[in-house]
């Protein structure tokens, strides 16, 4: 299972998600979805995320074992990276220029995601990490 803050994706319907068994666990205004994707299904919801995603966006898919990336730069080219040692500072950069925040903000990017509410528990529950 994963969890997916899906913003910048309004072209994303609610019933695509659905077929693939995506769970819309809440909605924050009018096109931010909250989101539990089956583990099964996450590189098919990575893909619908990666053609349908605006540019400037990105979205993440936080699992247990693993969290991957989808960036839409401006430019409309699409860049998928898992978190990892030789991908984390590449991640990093890319959400502070994408949410035009200091590379501070950004650069411990488990703590970064942890400062999503939506994220907070799973994310001490399973990689041991608390926002701050």
């Amino acid at each position: 299972m994963y969890l997916s803050f899906l913003m910048g994706a309004p072209a994303i319907a609610d019933e695509e998600l659905a077929a693939l068994g995506v769970e819309i666990l809440e909605r924050r205004g009018t096109s931010t979805r909250c989101l539990r994707v089956p583990a099964e299904k996450v590189d098919a919801y990575l893909d619908l995320v990666a053609a349908k995603l605006e540019p400037t966006y990105w979205n993440e898919a936080v699992g247990e074992r693993d969290i991957r990336f989808v960036f839409k730069l401006a430019d409309g080219s699409v860049r998928r990276l898992t978190l990892g040692p030789a991908t984390e500072a590449e991640i990093a950069a890319l959400c502070s220029q994408l949410n035009e925040v200091p590379l501070e903000q950004t650069r411990n990017v488990l703590r970064y995601l942890a400062t999503n509410s939506f994220y907070k528990d799973a994310l001490e529950r399973w990689y041991g990490v608390k926002a701050g």
